[in-house]
């Protein structure tokens, strides 16, 4: 076979090819929104529910979707969605294994996205993993019995942010104290500790307290020092009846 004959046969290979792609219909974009447990991620059996919020570049209207629960993942349509980049902000309520109870926890996400999307014919999120190296960020949230307060915390003491959500407007004084520390043969050294606390006038209409400054010199104090173990504590309280309810809860790293 000479050297023009190969040539006409790779043309000929070649245009039969983008011909043949050319026929092929394009991929329709994806209009669903997924997220997916396997062997990797949290039991999906502890998970209770899942919500987004879709952020679109340039808006700032965001838009709240509840997820619904499927075989082994939680999703919601994103048909509705126009043409755009867009951040997915994910939290997934789980229960947290602890000891031979349950805590209740909240793992937090951001996915970036584009409409139409076309990788696939969904966009599949991982679900929140046990492993260290696991993206999503993990809280613990605590209540008192009746709920009528619940306060929210990131496990990871390098993180500032703390919320304080009222269902009841009875409470008017906040507390929350954070520690860090680590085991060794004197017992268990703290390495860092800060206290928050409102007397009174915390919150708006809006019934919540969200603060990332308060703990700002938390998180210096800690700065690259290794840590085994931290504690969350606080309270809330009645000034006019004197009523109190008090939260604790320790973990190692």
């Amino acid at each position: 076979m000479n050297r023009f004959t190969i040539i006409a046969l790779t043309t000929v290979l070649f245009l039969s090819a983008c011909k043949k792609d050319k026929d092929q219909p394009p991929k329709p974009p994806a209009d669903t929104f997924r997220l997916q447990f396997n062997g990797q991620t949290i039991p999906f059996s502890q998970v209770d529910s899942a919500v987004v919020l879709f952020h679109k570049e340039g808006s700032n209207n965001p838009v709240f979707q509840r997820l619904i629960k499927g075989a082994n993942h939680w999703q919601t349509s994103i048909d509705g969605l126009s043409a755009g980049k867009y951040r997915a902000e994910l939290y997934v309520y789980a229960q947290l294994a602890d000891g031979n109870a349950t805590t209740s926890g909240r793992y937090q996400l951001d996915k970036k996205f584009t409409i139409p999307y076309r990788e696939d014919s969904l966009v599949v999120v991982a679900g929140p993993g046990a492993g260290p190296q696991d993206p999503w960020e993990k809280f613990i949230v605590l209540a008192d019995p009746d709920h009528s307060v619940l306060l929210t915390v990131p496990l990871n003491p390098k993180n500032p942010y703390f919320e304080f959500l009222l269902q009841d407007t009875r409470w008017d004084q906040f507390q929350l104290e954070r520690i860090a520390a680590k085991y060794g043969n004197g017992g268990n050294e703290f390495i860092a500790i800060h206290a928050w606390e409102c007397p009174g006038s915390c919150y708006g209409a809006d019934r919540i307290i969200s603060n990332s400054t308060a703990f700002l010199p938390f998180v210096e104090t800690l700065g690259s020092k290794a840590w085994d173990n931290a504690e969350v504590s606080g309270w809330v309280a009645n000034s006019g009846t004197g009523e109190k309810v008090e939260f604790f809860y320790q973990y190692d790293r």
